[in-house]
Parts: structure tokens; C-alpha cells; sequence
């Protein structure tokens, strides 16, 4: 992962790998795409086809631009229970698919608009913005995020760069040089997004606006603890954005934000004090972690007590693990050879666990494709 953005992002997740990247928004494969971004600026997305009479997955490239470094996308609208409306095609653009996002290596950001390659052209995106301050993007539901070498941040208004070449699209929401980190969850809905940053100090803040202005537009949730991931989700119950905050300590422990009516460390609690997680991510309905000997496990909601933590469950055991994604409903993982996989269930009472859908096999060529 990107030493300045480690997030789970609830909507997206980057694994910058040897072999490639994976990204997830996802209900099911056939209902929101999974992407993965190569070193080389090969951009894939997923599209679940009939091949022969039987389901299968194809990847089709949407770029192949080598200075792109990051990418992110966001959600599709949804009802007021966080259904998805309407189909989906990830070859698409929004409304039909998540919107699609990249950063290049000089700055640029860039939307995708529904063109996949043809024949090794890419032509398929539109340019938001060319600020080389720019050190990393985050989307959630119809927001994207930017963040500046000099701590800034931004929002995008859905302005695209003129053709004079201004990008006037972009209003500023923080200027402070001592955040080193932000993340961003949420849905399509206004009431339903949140944005938090994270200092070098260790602070982890809440934005409050937009009718707010200067440091007043932030609301600080932790003092300084030893944070080594943040990953943040909202789930739509009954109509009502319900936020949920993680966050893994440098020495493995995962702890939940109780707020906002506390202060200091009584506003989070412990979840897992077994100090052996690597990684976190969620999603709008669960906490998974991947622990340093490649296990797999989600958060069921049991507190801990004075036996420990038992509100883990079992779902993957592969030390070949090395980053996980979570989507909407999905879960996904890359083993060290770049395979994508998504989970299929939790492992059982005996430690049997099983097995999980195989999406990318980088030893089969077949499993590529362009548009035509």
C-alpha cells in the first residue's frame, strides 16, 4: 500500500503489488466491478459473462497509461436501505458504474468515462485536475478527495478541467502541513459520507462541514496513539447513515471509535488485543482483518472480556496471503503470485475453510480481454 494512504476505505482498497492491483466495490461481481492496476499502468475491471452456457469472469483493459500510480471509485446511488439502483456494467461510466478515478505520477486526475481500450487506445478519461502537489485521492459514494504535499485537502464539485486549462473544480477543506493520511466512506447520500484525516502526531480528526470554515470544519476524535491503519464504513439502516471507525495500532490491536460523547482513549475500545494484525479493512457490514501468518478473520461484534477477544470468525488460513479488499458484500484477497480470489464463507468448527472463488490467474492468458 501507498506509504501516505493507508484506509480501507470502505467503497475502494489499493494494493500496490509486483505483479498488480486490486480494487473492490462490490456486491456481487455481477453487480459492481473489481479492478486491478498493474505496475505498468495496465488498468483492468472485471465483468461477470456467459461463456458457453456457464458464468465465467473476463477482465477487459480500460488503460494502459505506465505514469498512472493510484486509483479509487466510488458508489453508485442507492435506495435509502443501500440497495444499489439501477444495473450496473462496469465497462460503463455513472450512473451505469461507479465512478473511476486515477492519479498519475504527475499530479493529474482523471475520470473515466465509459470508453474501454480498443486495440491498445485508451481514450477513455477526462481530466479533473493537474496540481503536481498532489500525493493521493480517495472516493467514497459521489465524493472524491484529494491530498497535497503540503497537507491540504480537497473536495471535487464535479467541475472538470475548461479548455483554457484551468481546473476550477476543486474547493479547499483543510491546509494543515501535519496530516499525513486521510480516509473517506460513505454513500451516494449527502447525510451519508465522512471524511478523517490523520495527523504525524498520531490525532485522528473528523470533518464536520461544509457550513463551517477553517480549523473549526474539524473535529479531533483521539489523541495521539501509535496508529498504523485507519479503515472507516457507513451502512444505510432504515433509511438512517450509521459510521463506523477502525483503526490498528503499530502493535497489531484493533480498536473501534465509541464517540463522539468521550474523550481521549475512552473513546475507543479494544476489539482484538491478540497484537498480530497486519491489515484491516471493512466494509457496510463487516471488520476483516489479515494477521501476519496469512489467517483471514471477520469481526462478528462480541466485545472483549477478561478471557480476550472472541468476536473473531475463521474465514482463511493461506499463508500465500498478502492484502485483502473488501467491497459492499464481498471480500477479496491477492496471493504472493497476483491470483485475486473472493471469499466464499467462514471456515468451520473443525478449522476447514472453503474455498474461495479464483477471479485472476496471472498464469492464464485468456482471462484478459479489450472492447471492441
Amino acid at each position: 500500500m501507498l506509504p501516505h494512504i493507508r484506509c480501507i476505505r470502505i467503497l475502494v482498497f489499493r494494493l500496490a503489488v509486483g505483479v498488480g492491483t486490486v480494487v473492490a466495490t462490490a456486491t456481487a461481481l455481477s453487480a459492481q466491478p473489481v479492478y486491478r492496476l498493474h505496475n505498468n499502468g495496465d488498468l483492468w475491471v472485471a465483468k461477470s459473462e456467459n461463456c458457453r452456457g456457464e458464468s465465467c469472469v473476463v477482465w477487459y483493459l480500460l488503460d494502459n497509461n505506465p505514469r498512472t500510480e493510484e486509483i479509487t471509485a466510488g458508489g453508485q446511488p442507492t435506495t435509502p436501505d443501500g440497495e444499489p439502483v439501477g444495473a450496473s456494467d462496469p465497462l460503463k461510466a455513472p450512473p451505469e458504474a461507479p465512478p473511476l478515478y486515477q492519479r498519475r505520477t504527475d499530479g493529474t486526475i482523471w475520470l473515466y468515462t465509459g470508453k474501454p481500450c480498443i486495440g491498445g487506445s485508451c481514450t477513455g478519461w477526462q481530466l479533473l485536475d493537474k496540481n503536481p502537489q498532489t500525493v493521493s485521492i480517495v472516493a467514497a459514494g459521489a465524493n472524491l478527495y484529494k491530498r497535497h504535499k503540503s497537507g491540504a485537502i480537497w473536495s471535487y464539485n464535479d467541475t472538470p478541467c475548461l479548455p483554457d486549462g484551468s481546473c476550477p473544480g476543486w474547493q479547499q477543506l483543510d491546509d494543515n502541513p501535519a496530516t499525513v493520511e486521510m480516509i473517506a466512506a460513505g454513500r451516494s447520500t449527502p447525510d451519508s459520507h465522512a471524511l478523517y484525516k490523520r495527523h504525524n502526531d498520531g490525532t485522528i480528526w473528523r470533518y464536520t462541514g461544509p457550513s463551517c470554515s477553517g480549523p473549526s470544519c474539524w473535529q479531533q476524535l483521539d489523541n495521539p496513539l501509535k496508529t498504523k491503519e485507519l479503515t472507516a464504513a457507513v451502512s444505510l439502516g432504515n433509511g438512517v447513515a450509521v459510521h463506523a471507525l477502525y483503526q490498528l495500532d503499530t502493535n497489531g490491536s484493533i480498536w473501534h471509535y465509541t464517540g463522539p460523547r468521550c474523550s481521549g482513549a475512552s473513546c475507543w475500545k479494544p476489539i482484538d488485543t491478540k497484537k498480530g494484525a497486519i491489515s484491516i479493512v471493512t466494509n457496510t457490514e463487516t471488520l476483516y482483518q489479515l494477521r501476519g501468518n496469512g489467517e483471514i478473520l471477520a469481526y462478528t461484534g462480541t466485545a472483549c472480556d477478561a478471557s480476550g477477544c472472541p468476536g473473531w470468525q475463521l474465514l482463511d488460513k493461506n499463508t500465500r496471503t498478502r492484502h485483502i479488499a473488501a467491497g459492499t458484500r464481498s471480500l477479496y484477497k491477492r496471493h504472493d503470485d497476483g491470483a485475486i480470489w473472493r471469499s466464499t464463507g467462514a471456515c468451520g468448527s473443525d478449522g476447514s475453510c472453503p474455498p474461495w472463488q479464483l477471479l485472476y490467474d496471472p498464469t492464464i492468458r485468456t482471462t484478459v480481454s479489450t472492447q471492441n
